[in-house]
């Protein structure tokens, strides 16, 4: 748990060095905007300043198409009627990606998967993870700060590959947040802080009964999105 801590800290002074930086460099930029530079538009004749495009602000909803990797470290917990589980650190990996929905929102398809133990193709009866496909929603509150707030819904699945495990699958659902930091035009690396959670279903058998199985996880990890298609037009 202490390891998880210190992860959540690291992203999080480093989102929030970033929005400072990102302060500094506007006010730097007003700044400016008193000795303006000689080839900037507001130096040029009438005539070239009309011809000259606007450059406008791209942020990360500028381009229709989005896509990105996750990876992190996820504090997974399994229960049951019958048990009440402990949270045990995980790696997580996953894809997401979707469409903007305007310049505040986008939407798109989140695949997630925390390993418990990896699989061995030598030895079938080792192995157990859990994954979930989920439908999110990204919005924007701000205009200026690409600050996003994550919220979704899809398919828990449960894979143990034990003697006496049982795969399951439920209804699942996550929420978090994340703050995207562009590095160019199109590439953007986002930290996130999360919880999913859900259902994986009963197990009742000779061997034995389960009921009302959940997982629940509290994940910190970051994202590489990758913004592609048509810029849309700027007034």
């Amino acid at each position: 748990m202490r390891k998880f801590l210190r992860s959540a800290i690291v992203l999080l002074l480093f989102a929030g060095a970033c929005v400072a930086q990102e302060t500094s460099t506007e006010r730097e930029a007003a700044r400016g905007k008193t000795l303006p530079h000689p080839d900037s538009p507001d130096m040029m004749p009438p005539a070239e300043k009309a011809a000259s495009p606007a450059r406008a602000h791209r942020g990360p909803n500028d381009r229709p198409w989005w896509i990105g990797g996750e990876f992190g470290e996820g504090q997974l917990k399994l229960t049951s009627d019958q048990s009440s589980g402990s949270r045990i650190s995980t790696f997580e990996l996953g894809f997401v990606g979707g469409h903007t929905l305007g310049n505040r929102a986008r939407l798109g398809v989140e695949l997630n998967g925390w390993l418990l133990q990896a699989s061995n193709a030598n030895n079938p009866t080792v192995g157990e993870s859990v994954s979930d496909v989920i439908g999110v929603f990204d919005f924007f509150p701000s205009r200026k700060l690409p600050f996003f707030l994550r919220a979704g819904t899809g398919l828990g699945l449960y894979s143990n590959n034990r003697p006496n495990g049982f795969n399951g699958h439920g209804l699942g659902w996550t929420t978090g947040g994340g703050y995207e930091i562009p590095l160019t035009e199109r590439l953007g690396l986002a930290p996130m802080i999360g919880y999913a959670a859900g259902g994986l279903g009963d197990v009742r058998n000779a061997i034995t009964v389960q009921t009302n199985r959940r997982y629940s996880v509290i994940e910190v990890k970051a994202a590489i999105l990758w913004h592609f298609g048509a810029p849309r037009k700027t007034d």
